[in-house]
């Protein structure tokens, strides 16, 4: 299956189409780990959810900071690298300042990256 940095870009736009509806509402916050370093809110998992059920159809493992490990990935020759909502914390504090981010790397080596800004409806975008 090939795989086009177009359609990667319309799975980040729609994870950040769905944080944005939590920007302003209410939403739940936890925390990773111990202490308050790492918090994790009701997007976060929003979006990781819809990253992961889109990337799903590729057949490749996918690393995400939201999720579980997938082993496979160890012995993969591709992965998918997520963080479904980088900057939480700023989006708690309502910044303006996260992104959307998802890359592919083959062998070690990144070779398709796309990052989005939902609250400016920005992309930043590269593929070798």
């Amino acid at each position: 299956m090939e795989i086009s940095i177009e359609d990667i870009k319309k799975i980040a736009k729609k994870a950040g189409e769905e944080i944005l509806k939590y920007y302003n509402s209410d939403y739940d916050i936890s925390y990773k780990g111990e202490g308050k370093a790492s918090p994790l809110t009701d997007a976060d998992l929003a979006s990781d959810k819809i990253i992961k059920d889109e990337l799903e159809k590729y057949g490749i493992p996918i690393l995400s900071e939201e999720s579980s490990d997938d082993k496979k990935r160890l012995n993969s020759e591709y992965v998918w690298v997520v963080d479904p909502l980088d900057g939480t914390s700023d989006f708690i504090k309502k910044t303006g300042e996260f992104v959307v981010s998802i890359g592919l790397v083959k062998n070690k080596q990144p070779i398709l990256g796309v990052i989005y800004e939902p609250v400016i409806d920005r992309f930043f975008y590269a593929q070798k």
